[in-house]
């Protein structure tokens, strides 16, 4: 039996013991070696998936689980709540529209809406992309607090590229000062050449930025003179999203917007 197998079976046995199991207990129950058992659930253990009780020396799940599920269920969820704004965005535009999250110091797609155009980009949920040279990963990235984003930019590759990449940490937070500024943010061939993208955010009840959308076309589609009237577009479409998701603006904003 592979490991990871085995481990997902001590986990699954451990979720039915309201009050915990020992080694020997699982061992047997499992029919595993006890080195094999002890061996496993010290792995658990130190990446936090199980605790041992100081009382009684068993076992028991940690939250950690929960909260992998919670997140799970949090992006199925929204993806749910977006569809329809969405696809009515992408039939609007013609264009790519992609939702996605951030995970670590990386955004990931977890839906996406191909163009009707014949010469388009292809996206696909699971995929993984830069935050710093993507303009759906900059407006995840614009409205966290700015030691995280400096800290999270640290920690990532800022690699170039094009010749329009930033890799510039300063440059790039000034860039999410105009971010925030502005309601959306661009990407100007700065993650491939010939394409550009206007992401906006997605806020979720308690005002954080909990995803964002974006749209993607070509250069000859996305002229710098539409800038204005396409991300006009887009933080409409996340706007009615954080509104399914509860988001109220602050008074203040919502007088500056009337």
């Amino acid at each position: 039996m592979p490991a990871l197998e085995r481990a997902f079976r001590i986990l699954e046995a451990l979720s039915e013991q309201e009050s915990g199991s020992g080694i020997s207990e699982l061992s047997k129950e499992l029919g595993l070696a006890k080195s094999t058992t002890f061996n496993i659930l010290t792995s658990l253990t130190t990446l936090g998936y199980c605790y041992k009780s100081g009382a009684d020396g068993k076992f028991h799940l940690s939250l950690k689980l929960y909260s992998l599920g919670s997140a799970a269920a949090e992006r199925m969820d929204l993806r749910r709540m977006a569809a329809s704004i969405l696809r009515d965005l992408a039939e609007r535009t013609g264009e790519t529209i992609n939702l996605g999250t951030i995970q670590g110091d990386e955004a990931v797609y977890i839906d996406c809406l191909p163009s009707s155009h014949p010469v388009t980009v292809v996206t696909w949920p699971g995929q993984r992309l830069p935050l710093h040279s993507t303009a759906l990963g900059k407006a995840l990235l614009a409205w966290r607090p700015a030691n995280v984003a400096q800290t999270t930019l640290a920690g990532s590759d800022l690699k170039a590229f094009t010749r329009a990449t930033v890799t510039s940490i300063p440059q790039i937070l000034r860039e999410l000062e105009r971010v925030r500024v502005d309601g959306y943010a661009l990407d100007n061939e700065e993650d491939a050449m010939g394409m550009r993208c206007i992401g906006a955010p997605v806020f979720d009840q308690s005002g954080r930025a909990v995803a964002a959308i974006s749209l993607t076309a070509p250069v000859q589609r996305l002229p710098e003179g539409d800038f204005g009237r396409v991300a006009g577009e887009v933080i409409e479409s996340a706007g009615q999203i954080s509104k399914r998701l509860g988001y109220m603006p602050a008074p203040h904003l919502l007088a500056l917007a009337n």
